[in-house]
C-alpha cells in the first residue's frame, strides 16, 4: 500500500473532480490527453507522478480553468 501525502491526496482530488464533473470516465480522459488508461489510473490513485503538463491537458480536456485546477491542489489558507 502506498502512502499518500496531504499534497498528493489534494492533486489527486483535484483531477477526480474536474474529470467527474466533466462527466468522463479515466478510459475517455485518457484518450483525450494522449495517454494510456493506466497512466490516468495511476494518476488517481497515486502511483503516477503528476507534472504541470498533466495538470494542463486534464484542465483543457475537462473545459476547467487551468489555474481553478492549480489552486485546488494547494493547501487551505490558515
Amino acid at each position: 500500500m502506498i502512502e499518500i501525502t496531504p499534497e498528493q491526496a489534494r492533486v489527486i482530488a483535484a483531477i477526480k473532480a474536474a474529470r467527474e464533473k466533466a462527466g468522463l470516465t479515466q478510459r475517455e480522459l485518457s484518450r483525450m490527453i494522449s495517454k494510456s488508461h493506466s497512466v490516468v489510473q495511476k494518476l488517481e490513485d497515486g502511483t503516477q507522478h503528476v507534472r504541470v503538463t498533466h495538470l494542463t491537458a486534464i484542465a483543457v480536456a475537462t473545459k476547467t480553468d487551468p489555474i481553478k485546477l492549480y489552486r485546488a491542489t494547494l493547501p487551505p489558507k490558515d
